[in-house]
């Protein structure tokens, strides 16, 4: 097969499989699938968060506009984002030096969720690159105690590095399989007063039509598979939490078999878990589609 063909081939895959993606979309969201499809067509813009561990947000933000940036507040707190500009704030001194993170906008979302206080003990069960990791930090001014969890070797010392970089302390971190850490560290059990489950799933949210090679790895079946590793990352982290402390749980993907399914497999198993909220995060020019749920450990 010549390399046109082959090209052809992989073309028309792609446009079966966004042919698919939309109808499951049409499946999942009804009265807004129009708002969505529309909503992932286009990239989203650059967003990001001043690292107030090490920088105060009006100085940088004052460096990025003398660098030529156009910077616009996002929707939520310490929240900013890029409009029209042809730099990489990657390649900044801001960025290398951790001032700020580049962050998804609804990736911001469980932290805020979780609400970190000062002088609570937090469990993040899938924790690298660092990015709610450092956030939990950054909000509660490095006085939280923090467990970060991470299993892929690569990813937690990538996780490390960047903890180390942004100034984040009182972090213990552990390279082991977030599902078992239940059974590994028996004294550690109702420990926790807040815990932090990001987990990982198909990544739907992250899909954008102007790339079609977003939807390579797309497959409607993946959500069956990994709503079984999510469902015992979720146990785990739940018997890991303090009667009376909460949880987050969250997804940046669409599957129902991801989202509502596992919270309601926990509510049927765990009597002792209860739901505060649910929400999906209907995408649109700064949000990507997301998922989470603040479930209570009762007293």
């Amino acid at each position: 097969m010549s390399k046109k063909q082959s090209s052809g081939n992989s073309e028309n895959e792609l446009q079966i499989k966004k042919e698919k993606f939309i109808e499951k979309l049409k499946t999942i969201y009804k009265e807004e699938v129009d708002e969505v499809i529309k909503s992932i067509e286009v990239e989203k813009p650059t967003v990001f968060r001043v690292n107030t561990l090490k920088a105060e947000p009006e100085k940088v933000l004052n460096k990025l506009n003398e660098a030529g940036f156009e910077i616009l507040p996002a929707l939520l707190n310490n929240s900013y984002y890029i409009k029209n500009s042809e730099k990489r704030l990657s390649d900044t001194p801001e960025f290398k030096n951790g001032e700020i993170y580049i962050q998804r906008l609804s990736s911001m979302l469980p932290v805020f969720e979780l609400d970190p206080k000062p002088g609570e003990k937090i469990l993040d069960l899938c924790a690298a690159p660092g990015s709610k990791t450092s956030q939990i930090a950054e909000i509660s001014n490095n006085q939280s105690k923090i467990t970060a969890v991470e299993n892929n070797r690569s990813r937690f010392f990538a996780l490390q590095k960047n903890l180390e970089n942004l100034g984040v302390k009182n972090v213990q971190l552990l390279m082991e399989d977030g599902s078992f850490i239940d059974r590994n560290h028996p004294q550690l059990l109702e420990y926790f007063d807040k815990v932090l489950i990001d987990a990982p799933c198909t990544n739907e949210g992250l899909i954008c039509f102007c790339n079609p090679n977003s939807l390579k790895m797309w497959n409607k079946k993946n959500a069956i598979r990994l709503a079984k590793l999510q469902k015992r990352l979720l146990s785990a982290g739940l018997k890991m939490l303090r009667p009376g402390g909460s949880a987050v749980y969250s997804t940046c993907t669409f599957s129902v078999e991801e989202n509502e399914e596992v919270v309601g497999w926990v509510l049927k198993n765990f009597p002792y878990i209860s739901l505060i909220e649910q929400k999906r995060v209907i995408p649109d020019h700064l949000y990507s589609g997301f998922y989470f749920a603040k479930l209570l450990k009762q007293s």
